[in-house]
């Protein structure tokens, strides 16, 4: 699906955010044109404080 938004140019920012526990999972989804990932392992509050963190960093 990111391929196809992609494709149609459109310039939104895709964030996966997932509970998967795959090595390499992050660097295909960049390599596909996600802007982030973050992984939901850990304290909630943590992987939380980084999905805001690349929500707010991002420009667009």
């Amino acid at each position: 699906m990111l391929d196809i938004i992609r494709d149609k140019g459109l310039d939104l920012p895709f964030i996966l955010f997932t509970g998967i526990d795959n090595q390499g999972l992050d660097e295909k989804a960049i390599s596909h044109g996600a802007d982030g990932f973050v992984r939901k392992k850990g304290k909630p509050s943590e992987y939380y404080h980084k999905l805001i963190n690349i929500l707010v960093e991002d420009d667009r």
